[in-house]
C-alpha cells in the first residue's frame, strides 16, 4: 500500500500505544529497554509534530499530548534513578 500522511499518522498513534502499555509497567523493566522506550517515543513524537496540526482529530492530539508527559515521567523515574544509585 501506498504510504499516505494519514497512514504514518496512524502508525505513529498505533507506536506510541505499544509504548504506553508497556510504561505501565516501568519499573520492571530493565532500565536499557526503558531508555530506549523512551527514546522511540520522543523520536516518533518528533515526527508526529512535523505534521500540520490540521492532520490530527483531538483524540489524536490530547493522546499525543498525554505521551509527552508520560515519557517525560518514565524518563525522570530513570534518571532520578540514575542519581540517586550514585550517591
Amino acid at each position: 500500500m501506498h504510504s499516505t500522511s494519514n497512514t504514518n499518522i496512524s502508525n505513529a498513534i498505533q507506536s506510541l500505544t505499544i509504548i504506553d502499555e508497556r510504561l505501565v509497567d516501568a519499573s520492571f523493566i530493565p532500565e536499557e529497554q526503558l531508555l530506549a522506550m523512551c527514546v522511540a517515543g520522543t523520536m516518533l513524537i518528533g515526527e508526529l509534530m512535523m505534521c500540520p496540526p490540521c492532520m490530527y482529530t483531538d483524540d489524536e492530539v490530547s493522546y499525543v499530548s498525554r505521551m509527552i508527559e508520560r515519557i517525560d515521567g518514565a524518563y525522570t523515574e530513570f534518571h532520578c534513578g540514575d542519581m540517586n544509585d550514585a550517591e
